[in-house]
């Protein structure tokens, strides 16, 4: 139980520093426009809690069969 977590939280943050790599690589580069902003940080949240969301979404399968 405990190593899931661990796997979740570690997928969570590679996948969020993916995509903040790439927000920030676009805004570095003058390639993204200040209305986008707040959706790419959204972006940037959604992948790092995607991992998690899909555990505990298994977990609550597994789960409830009992």
């Amino acid at each position: 139980m405990v190593s899931e977590k661990i796997d979740a939280a570690v997928r969570g943050s590679l996948d969020a520093s993916v995509a903040a790599s790439a927000l920030f690589g676009r805004a570095a580069t003058g390639r993204l426009n200040a209305d986008e902003l707040p959706e790419g940080l959204l972006r940037v949240g959604q992948a790092a809690l995607a991992p998690a969301y899909q555990q505990v979404h298994a977990n609550a399968r597994r789960l409830s069969r009992r």
